[in-house]
């Protein structure tokens, strides 16, 4: 999310190289001073991850969650942020891109697989559930290719996510293991999963999301009771779901459909060779 630009760029420079011509001129919002705050910024994320596995080894679990909902508001605008102030060029030696999947990795992966170990939410043994947790988020963020135009070819890691509701609303273990297993299977199965703020209906995200914010916010500063509001706030994940499913199916459809087109196409020629053939 640090660094990702256009796709296409005049005068034949590849879709993901800034050029000086891209920035403009007299520094405008691009300084190498902004560029290092930019970086900074998408640090503080990790920072907040340390806090949060600190807090945890504390026993302090609505404290340690409160810091991951900090690193989550980090990643959610830092990429705005570093394409405002062109970070790539003030600051080219980061590899923002790089610096943001291990800050990402920290916050949705190591720390709350951590916290559900310490905090007992998984099934037994709770080592292995995490452990495959870890290990199928490490080859999901070793993936090529993995997002583009907003959408990712593959579930994002969102185990903290599981895991709050894991730890307020206290589901039966086996609804937790089945979950595991089903977040795991969507990371290796191809689909059309949306970015939440880099894609062209992140309004209509923003509007869902905000109010379930708001509400698991408040059941963990304890101003909430968690089992009705966090039910609520399940609107939000029922809705990326359900907008990740029809962008799925859309685009198989249009697969196939394009796929239909090219087979007539090759009939029609086949056909129109063939005719000639015979009419010599």
């Amino acid at each position: 999310m640090q660094t990702v630009f256009p796709k296409a760029n005049a005068g034949g420079v590849p879709a993901n190289v800034v050029t000086r011509r891209d920035v403009p001129p007299g520094g405008g919002a691009g300084t190498r001073y902004a560029a290092v705050c930019a970086h900074a910024y998408t640090i503080a994320g990790g920072v907040f991850a340390l806090a949060a596995f600190i807090a945890t080894a504390e026993r302090h679990f609505d404290r340690a969650f409160v810091f991951l909902a900090l690193a989550l508001v980090v990643d959610a605008t830092d990429g705005m942020l570093a394409r405002r102030l062109a970070v790539a060029i003030h600051w080219p030696d980061i590899d923002g891109e790089r610096l943001d999947a291990l800050v990402d990795f920290l916050t949705f992966v190591v720390v709350p697989a951590f916290l559900a170990v310490v905090a007992g939410v998984l099934p037994k043994p709770a080592f292995l559930w995490a452990a495959a947790m870890v290990v199928a988020s490490l080859v999901r963020f070793s993936r090529r290719r993995t997002k583009e135009s907003g959408r990712f070819h593959y579930l994002p890691s969102c185990w903290n996510i599981l895991v709050f509701y894991a730890f307020y609303l206290r589901p039966p273990f086996v609804v937790v293991g089945v979950s595991i297993a089903v977040i795991i299977a969507l990371m290796f199965t191809p689909g059309r999963f949306p970015h939440p703020i880099l894609q062209a209906s992140r309004h209509v995200h923003l509007a869902v999301a905000t109010p379930a914010v708001l509400l698991g916010l408040g059941v963990i500063v304890r101003v909430l009771p968690a089992r009705p509001w966090l039910l609520v706030s399940l609107m939000y994940p029922a809705f990326y779901g359900a907008h990740a499913a029809w962008l799925t199916l859309d685009n198989a459809a249009r697969t196939r459909s394009a796929a239909s087109r090219l087979r007539r196409l090759f009939s029609v020629i086949i056909g129109n060779y063939l005719r000639a053939s015979y009419a010599r």
